[in-house]
């Protein structure tokens, strides 16, 4: 947004980086007689009572996350509020007060919730993954309480626009019926051009100690172990064709590889990488990205792979397929012995892997750069833009 001109601020609780114009929220920090009455049973801050209550969930089931609408963060008081006349709303767990913030916003300022997952319809999880497979009467009535006490705050602020970060998104939002048709919007994510740079696949191969022959399988995901990454799907994947391709390696990037897929399968773990020059080099020597994930609300990683020259290879899940062009950036699999027909065939080709992988570089370019996705975001919210 400040590249394109647009005085920009933002305001977070947590700060990762050196970016600029970014601001921390001032930490809340209880009292300390509210500590002291904790220890009495007694809990008045939003932080004691969304503690006491994810400790009665985690007593049912493990979701990947869990948050409430409730925070002792009164947002709405910063001065960055009021200095702003469009508010965009991104990943706000335990930040954000619903119930607070929503009843005070001025009315003339234009609010649009930027969703990356589904915690705003939903009551307590944050996927459709989680809210399916867990079952227990305990959580589904909690999250009836806490998707009635959402919806009843987001009501509040009658202005409300969201935008889906993908088709998948919107058609789940626009379901939900959170909020008029009108006011829900589709605007992809993107990658900003030359963060990731693509490198000739010999070279970054030889910078990872691996030979041109070999053939790299890429899975990339922030937790491993996370059930809705599908791990497990991958390696059943790679057990169908291990004994066909000699010279297969599995390369992840990502923390909690789980022990047992480790030990089963050839895998290279690059653990997090964070710097972009080595991401470049990683998702450069791949001859595939793939994705085993059953949901995902866009797919990053795929685009990250698509900026270094890779092609990609998912599941028809969620998002996912709608950021491959089936067989000339990538493939879509609705089986896992379909993924592994095409993982198999990719291996075999490698001039195939070079050429979907320049489809999958000028596919990035003219659709998935930061430029396109602010420029998107800019008609969004000035249509005269």
């Amino acid at each position: 947004m400040l590249d394109a001109g647009v005085q920009s601020q933002f305001l977070c609780l947590q700060k990762t980086s050196d970016v600029k114009n970014v601001e921390v929220f001032p930490k809340f920090f209880p009292r300390f007689y509210h500590r002291i009455l904790e220890r009495f049973g007694v809990l008045l801050t939003a932080d004691q009572k969304n503690a006491l209550q994810l400790k009665k969930v985690h007593q049912h089931c493990a979701p990947e996350m869990y948050s409430f609408p409730h925070s002792d963060y009164k947002i709405h008081k910063h001065p960055l509020i009021q200095w702003a006349n469009v508010i965009i709303i991104h990943w706000v767990a335990g930040f954000l007060d619903y119930k607070s913030f929503f009843k005070n916003i001025p009315k003339e300022t234009q609010v649009f919730w930027y969703t990356h997952d589904f915690s705003m319809i939903l009551g307590g999880f944050h996927t459709l993954f989680d809210d399916k497979r867990f079952q227990q009467p305990f959580v589904r009535n909690l999250e009836k309480t806490l998707k009635k006490e959402k919806r009843q705050y987001l009501s509040a602020f009658k202005g409300l626009n969201v935008i889906a970060n993908s088709q998948f998104s919107y058609d789940v939002i626009e379901k939900a019926n959170i909020t008029n048709k009108d006011h829900i919007h589709c605007v992809p994510l993107g990658l900003p051009e030359g963060e990731l740079v693509k490198i000739d696949k010999a070279i970054a191969k030889q910078a990872l100690g691996f030979s041109t022959k070999d053939v790299i399988v890429l899975s990339v995901s922030a937790s491993l172990s996370t059930k809705r990454k599908g791990m497990y799907r991958l390696l059943e994947v790679i057990k169908r064709v291990s004994k066909q391709i000699n010279n297969l390696h599995v390369l992840t990037m990502g923390a909690d590889l789980p022990t047992d897929i480790k030990q089963e399968l050839n895998i290279k773990p690059m653990g997090s990488v964070w710097q972009p020059e080595f991401k470049s080099i990683v998702f450069s020597a791949a001859d595939v990205v793939v994705s085993t994930s059953y949901e995902e609300t866009f797919g990053q990683t795929i685009i990250e792979g698509y900026a270094c020259g890779t092609p990609a290879l998912v599941f028809n899940n969620a998002a996912l397929p709608e950021l491959i062009i089936d067989g000339e950036t990538g493939y879509v699999a609705d089986t896992t012995a379909e993924f592994a027909e095409y993982l198999l065939a990719l291996a075999k080709n490698r001039a195939k892997v070079m050429a979907m992988g320049q489809q999958a570089y000028n596919h990035f370019k003219e659709h998935y750069t930061s430029e396109h996705q602010v420029k998107a975001l800019l008609k969004l919210l000035d249509p005269t833009h």
